[in-house]
C-alpha cells in the first residue's frame, strides 16, 4: 500500500512539474504574459507564412527570416517579434488594469481592418510586394496569435483616445480632419530638372530671373523629361509616391522649382534634382482616405510613443532568459538578443592537447 501511495505523489509531482514548464510565462508585462507554447507557436507562423513575415518584416524593420536551425527564425527576428508582443501586453495592461476597459466586439472589428491597413501602409512605404493581402495574412494567423494582435490594436486605439489631440479613427473623424486640412490632399502635377553639380549654380540663377518651369527644364535637364518641359504627370493621395513627394514641395509656391537642392542618382552619377508643382486639383475625402487614415495614424503615434515609453519604463516586465533580455537601449526598453556562446570555446585546442608541465598538487 505504502508503495502505491509513493508511486501516486510521484506520478502528481511529475504532472505539477510539467504543468510548471509548460505554462511558464515567455514573456510578462504586469499581469499580462504570453506562455512559452503561445510564443512558439507565433513564431511558427511567422516561420512558415510567408505573407506574414512580409507583412512583419515591413513593420518591425527588421529581418524576420529563417535561423541556423529547421524550422526557427533568427534570433533577431525573434527578438523583434518579442518586442512587438511587449508592446501590445503592455498597452493592454494599461487599458485593462488603469483605464478599467475592455474592448467590445464592434472595436475588435474595426481594430482588426485598421491593423491590416496599417500592415498594407507598412509593406507600401518600404516598397515590399507581398505574397497575400493583409487582410488574408491577418486571417492566417493561428487563432490566438491574431485574436491577441487585434486585442493589442483594439486597446491601443482606446488609449490613444484618452490622449489629448489625438485624432479618432471612425470615419466621420477622419472626414472632419481632411476637411479641416483639405490642402494637404490636393492632387499634385509635378514638373522635374536633373542638373548636374556643376550647372546647379547656373540653374538656380536662371529661376530667379523669371524663367519658366518648362523653359528651365529644357534647357538645363539632362533628364528626358526636358522634351516635355520637366513634366512628371500629376500625383493624387494613395499613390506610392505620394507622401514623400507632397514632403519633397511642401511650401513651396505653385510655378517654381524648389531652390533646396535634392540629390538623385542618375544613370552611374549623382546629380541634383529641382521640383516644381505647376498646378493643384483637389481630390474628395473618398479619394485621399488612405492618405488621411495615414496621416491621422502618423499624428497619434507620434502622440503615444512618449505614453509608451513611459509604460515601459514603469511596468514590470519580464523575458525568459532562452528568449532575450530586456534591456535599455538608445531607443528606450527593448528585448535584445539573448547572449550566446561563441563559436569555439573558452578553451584553445592547444590548451586541450598539450601536456601539462606542472603537475598536480
Amino acid at each position: 500500500m505504502r508503495r502505491i501511495i509513493l508511486v501516486v505523489v510521484l506520478a502528481a509531482a511529475i504532472a505539477v512539474g510539467f504543468g510548471l514548464r509548460s505554462s511558464t510565462p515567455a514573456l510578462s508585462v504586469n499581469s499580462q504574459t504570453v506562455s512559452l507554447a503561445e510564443w512558439s507557436s507565433e513564431l511558427a507562423a511567422l516561420r512558415s507564412n510567408s505573407g506574414l513575415q512580409c507583412y512583419y518584416d515591413a513593420l518591425t524593420s527588421s529581418n524576420i527570416g529563417p535561423g541556423g536551425a529547421r524550422d526557427t527564425l533568427s534570433a533577431a527576428g525573434a527578438a523583434a517579434w518579442s518586442n512587438i508582443r511587449v508592446e501590445g501586453l503592455a498597452i493592454v495592461d494599461q487599458v485593462e488594469r488603469v483605464l478599467h476597459h475592455r474592448p467590445s466586439a464592434t472595436e475588435l472589428s474595426q481594430a482588426e481592418q485598421i491593423l491590416a491597413t496599417e500592415m498594407q501602409n507598412a509593406a507600401t512605404s518600404v516598397q515590399y510586394t507581398c505574397p497575400v493581402s493583409a487582410t488574408t495574412a491577418l486571417s492566417e494567423m493561428p487563432a490566438p496569435m491574431r485574436e491577441a494582435q487585434v486585442r493589442a490594436e483594439a486597446d491601443s486605439l482606446y488609449l490613444v483616445s484618452t490622449l489629448p489631440g489625438a485624432i479618432s479613427l471612425t470615419p466621420a473623424a477622419l472626414a472632419t480632419y481632411y476637411a479641416q486640412h483639405r490642402s494637404n490632399y490636393d492632387t499634385l502635377c509635378v514638373s522635374a530638372a536633373v542638373v548636374t553639380p556643376s550647372r546647379a549654380s547656373a540653374f538656380l540663377a536662371a529661376a530667379s530671373s523669371g524663367e519658366s518651369v518648362a523653359q528651365l527644364a529644357r534647357r538645363f535637364s539632362i533628364d528626358s523629361s526636358r522634351l516635355k518641359g520637366g513634366s512628371l504627370g500629376c500625383f493624387s493621395p494613395g499613390s506610392s509616391s505620394y507622401v514623400s513627394l507632397r514632403s519633397d514641395v511642401a511650401g513651396q509656391a505653385v510655378g517654381h522649382y524648389n531652390t533646396t537642392v535634392h540629390a538623385i542618382t542618375y544613370g552611374s552619377g549623382t546629380d541634383d534634382l529641382f521640383l516644381a508643382v505647376t498646378s493643384v486639383k483637389p481630390t474628395t475625402y473618398a479619394q485621399a482616405a488612405t492618405t488621411v487614415l495615414a496621416d491621422a495614424q502618423k499624428a497619434n503615434a507620434a502622440l503615444a510613443s512618449t505614453t509608451k515609453a513611459q509604460l515601459l519604463f514603469r511596468d514590470a516586465v519580464t523575458v525568459a532568459s532562452a528568449i532575450g533580455r530586456w534591456g535599455l537601449a538608445s531607443s528606450g526598453p527593448q528585448v535584445f538578443v539573448p547572449n550566446l556562446p561563441t563559436s569555439s570555446g573558452t578553451a584553445s585546442t592547444t590548451l586541450l592537447t598539450t601536456t601539462a608541465t606542472t603537475p598536480y598538487q
